[in-house]
């Protein structure tokens, strides 16, 4: 058996234990059955600049449009309705922004089970703060992520476990995975939060009763939505990403839900996110 004869036997066994300790490549994010919209591919050919509150974006045939804004508070919109922002960072990728002061957008996950995943970052902006507000029905998706705040209100309740000297770990890296899934039968809601840093957070919390003073009517009631808002007095976080998995629950054990661990492998290809060993 000739040199080039070994060298290419050694080739074809390396290659087939590479494949075989690794496994198979997991399948593309989009073949998951139960992704509904995804922001990064509905900005994906849009040019940067403002876009006027008549302005839509559109995933697979799912259009999400200004809405009606912020519910209210007293009559008046918290957020009233806008249009978005379209930028483009550091390293040749696409984020959106709302305006400041306004909302974008009514993103709505159904009754049942879900699963969010946003890619976002607050690398260098000085007073960036919330990502998402609920809109009506008031069992919305509020959410902040900002050095001195990382808040997640499910019906009202906050992300828990970190130290706020934690928090810079999160908004301050240049991709930061934020997943939120609910188990409607449990009432059970599993929080991660992932970084290209290698910082990572995990919790899972029983969902506990609103508090009808702050706005927040019942878990089970008709739906669950929110609008991209940007607050007055802070500045827009940038949003590479937001999917959506209306029906499905999931948590870092990738072996019961396959699709959890189909989301962490696209998200350490695309964006370099750390997964922890």
């Amino acid at each position: 058996m000739s040199n080039v004869t070994l060298d290419h036997a050694r080739k074809l066994v390396n290659g087939i234990r590479a494949t075989f300790l690794s496994g198979p490549p997991p399948p593309p994010i989009e073949t998951v059955s139960s992704l509904s919209f995804r922001t990064s591919v509905a900005i994906a050919d849009l040019a940067d600049g403002t876009y006027d509150i008549s302005d839509t974006i559109t995933y697979n045939q799912i259009t999400i449009s200004a809405g009606s804004g912020g519910f209210t508070t007293g009559g008046v919109l918290s957020f009233p309705p806008g249009g978005y922002i379209i930028g483009t960072d550091v390293n040749d990728r696409k984020y959106i922004t709302s305006e400041i002061g306004k909302s974008f957008g009514v993103f709505d996950i159904g009754t049942e089970n879900f699963t969010i995943a946003f890619v976002l970052s607050g690398k260098g902006i000085l007073h960036g703060n919330r990502i998402t507000y609920g809109v009506n029905p008031v069992d919305g998706i509020n959410i902040h992520l900002s050095p001195y705040m990382i808040g997640f209100y499910p019906l009202d309740w906050m992300v828990s476990g970190l130290l706020s000297s934690q928090f810079p770990n999160f908004s301050n890296a240049d991709y930061c995975l934020f997943i939120i899934s609910f188990n409607q039968n449990t009432q059970k809601f599993t929080t991660i939060l992932r970084t290209n840093t290698g910082h990572s957070h995990h919790i899972t919390v029983t969902q506990r009763s609103p508090q009808p003073a702050l706005g927040y009517s019942s878990p089970s009631a008709s739906s669950r939505a929110f609008t991209l808002v940007t607050q007055v007095g802070n500045n827009p976080l940038r949003i590479y990403d937001v999917m959506l998995f209306p029906g499905e629950y999931m948590t870092e054990d990738r072996i019961t839900y396959p699709t959890y661990g189909i989301i962490e492998d696209y998200m350490n290809a695309e964006y370099g996110i750390v997964i922890p060993v």
